[in-house]
């Protein structure tokens, strides 16, 4: 953002406010919400910077969907983006005086809420196979239509997982890897083959903003696990 001077295009308000100070205000929350995440002691106000800006977001995904809601690359966007907020929303709900054993509702809500961004994110590859492939660098074997067709079902277990709860540490936690794999694997070679394109760097940090949330999610998933483990013992 602060790089081009414009949104970035994922968030579906790439033009609206072009050179705008509102990019660089947005730019400035970010980093500082970035940044407060970094230290316990501050993690629930860079949540809430977080949290705030993606709901800002969230409001700009709303129109390309009123105007062409069988189109679902506008839903990937919203919840793209949505997925933030749900992270944000399980950093919020920590209550450490509680207990691991009593997740609060707010917590919760994000943990459901970043389940139903996973079936988003399934449904996306699905519908869009041929471009995922095409993502996909040739160099790795067996071929691209091979892994994505193999990381949809990779998407889709996961949030089997995560809906049923059964195996969703697990399922949270590996999810987390292949959405780094994408980035390392994908999106870093893509900037250091083309490092002007905004296109490049907006979908690399997509990846690692999405594989945050998934992380933030294993946080939430492996105390409550061991709470449960406890009490059963």
């Amino acid at each position: 953002m602060l790089r081009w001077g414009d949104f970035d295009v994922w968030q579906s308000v790439g033009g609206i406010f072009r050179n705008s100070a509102l990019v660089y205000a947005a730019a400035a929350v970010e980093l500082l919400g970035g940044l407060a995440m970094q230290s316990a002691r501050t993690a629930r106000l860079g949540a809430l910077l977080l949290g705030g800006i993606s709901v800002v977001y969230l409001l700009f995904c709303l129109p390309p969907i009123a105007r062409h809601p069988l189109h679902y690359f506008n839903w990937g966007n919203l919840f793209e983006v949505f997925s933030q907020l749900a992270a944000a929303l399980i950093v919020l709900g920590a209550a450490p005086s509680r207990g691991p054993s009593w997740p609060s509702p707010a917590a919760r809500i994000g943990y459901l809420c970043f389940s139903l961004c996973v079936v988003s994110f399934t449904l996306g590859q699905l519908f869009y196979l041929p471009l995922t492939a095409s993502f996909v660098p040739r160099l790795i074997p067996p071929g691209p239509m091979f892994w994505a067709i193999a990381t949809t079902v990779a998407f889709g277990l996961a949030a089997a997982a995560l809906w049923s709860g059964r195996a969703a540490l697990l399922a949270s936690k590996l999810l987390t890897g292949m959405l780094g794999g994408f980035a390392v694997l994908v999106w870093l070679p893509a900037i250091v083959a083309n490092p002007h394109s905004l296109g490049n760097w907006t979908e690399a940090a997509q990846t690692v903003a999405i594989a945050a949330a998934a992380w933030v999610v294993v946080d939430y998933l492996r105390p409550y696990r061991y709470a449960a483990s406890s009490a059963r013992a």
